[in-house]
């Protein structure tokens, strides 16, 4: 008898937990997609407003980076051959 009451406790805390989360999750989901979306909203916000507090309307800018110094693995590279082969048939 106590087996059978078990099952039934976990299938009803099975049902009550599907009620819970299908009550709940949609709700979750939209407040971290809200506070997602406000943060992407925030860094391109700021991104446009540095770009256009630096330069004036029309100038151009060449903006290059520094190069780094290669490491072993990048120098060897360079020295190799590329060799195209062909399938025979």
């Amino acid at each position: 008898m106590n087996a059978i009451r078990t099952i039934l406790v976990i299938i009803f805390a099975y049902y009550i937990l599907k009620f819970v989360v299908r009550l709940f999750l949609p709700s979750i989901f939209k407040f971290f997609m809200g506070k997602a979306q406000e943060n992407f909203q925030g860094k391109m916000y700021n991104h446009q407003s540095t770009q256009q507090t630096n330069k004036r309307e029309g100038e151009v800018t060449i903006e290059k980076k520094l190069k780094a110094e290669k490491t072993p693995k990048e120098k060897s590279k360079g020295n190799s051959d590329y060799i195209d082969f062909e399938e025979i048939k």
